[in-house]
This record gives structure tokens, sequence and C-alpha cells, in this order.
């Protein structure tokens, strides 16, 4: 499984996409060599860490200066669960996540990708519906926003579903 990291400059509002395997802590701060670096005066080389441990992604404040998630103050050595909806901030960054699958390869056995159909190959996995495909791509554009962002755009296709079923009613 891989983890997809949005990073949000508060400066400027630039998005950057971090992708890393999920099987080991990711360490996250101003050093260079890190997976996902980030600059200021405010972070510590090692500031927070991701981990993926028991179907759950924790986060680890490494840092003197703080690592909040949803504005609360995690505590330096303390970990903390997140979900896809939570919002992981440091000193000039907002972040947050989302899991990519990462089928793995059975010998001599088809695997789909994603978004797309199960081979036939597999008799065990149902067809993908229309719809997921749609709910993916929905995801995607709406991965890097803020919270109060995806609400506003959760309203807009909510609108959109009622005025649909309204007129084809």
């Amino acid at each position: 499984m891989d983890i997809q990291l949005f990073v949000k400059t508060k400066s400027d509002g630039t998005v950057r996409s971090f992708k890393f395997n999920a099987d080991a802590a990711v360490v996250i701060g101003r050093n260079p060599e890190a997976v996902v670096p980030l600059e200021g005066s405010a972070l510590s080389r090692d500031h927070f860490n991701i981990q993926y441990r028991d179907g759950t992604i924790y986060v680890t404040d490494t840092s003197s200066n703080g690592t909040w998630v949803n504005g609360e103050l995690i505590g330096r050595g303390k970990s903390k669960a997140v979900g896809i909806a939570d919002q992981i901030e440091v000193a000039g960054y907002e972040m947050n996540y989302k899991l990519l699958a990462t089928p793995e390869k059975a010998s001599g056995q088809a695997v789909a990708k994603p978004g797309a159909p199960a081979a036939a190959t597999s008799p065990k996995a149902p067809p993908v519906p229309a719809w997921r495909g749609i709910l993916t791509k929905v995801s995607d554009f709406v991965g890097p926003f803020g919270g109060a962002e995806k609400f506003a755009v959760l309203l807009i296709v909510c609108a959109a579903a009622l005025t649909l079923v309204y007129f084809n009613s």
C-alpha cells in the first residue's frame, strides 16, 4: 500500500504531491534528504513522521515546535491516528493524504489496473461499477483541498444531484 501526501504551502497556496510506500515510517521535515522536504526556520530537520500500522495512518510529532491535527497539538513524542479528512499542520504547511492500493501480482494471473474492470482470470472479483471511476476522479480532484473547500464541493455535488432528480421525475 502506498500513501499519497498533499502538501499545501500556506504562503502561496502551492500544492505538491509526494507518493511513498506505507510499510515504513516516513520522516517529514527540513532535512534535505527527507522523502518530504519542507523549508522554514520553525521546522525541525525531522519534524514528524507518518506511518501505516494495523490498518491506520499515524502521525508522530518528533519536533520542538509542534505538529497539529485538525487544530489540536499532538505533543512531542506522541502519535495520533489520522483519517483522510483530517488536516495535518506544521509551521507554514497544511497536509492531507490518501491511500493508494498497490495491486499484488500473483503468479500467472493478470492484475486489473485501478479503475478498470477485473480481469476475466479472476472470477472472485466483481466488475467495478461506473460510479467508482467517477468517485475516484472526484477524490483525485478534491484530495489537496482543505476541509471547507471539500465541504463546498460536497454541497455543489448534492445540489446538482437533487436538481437532476427533480427534473427527471
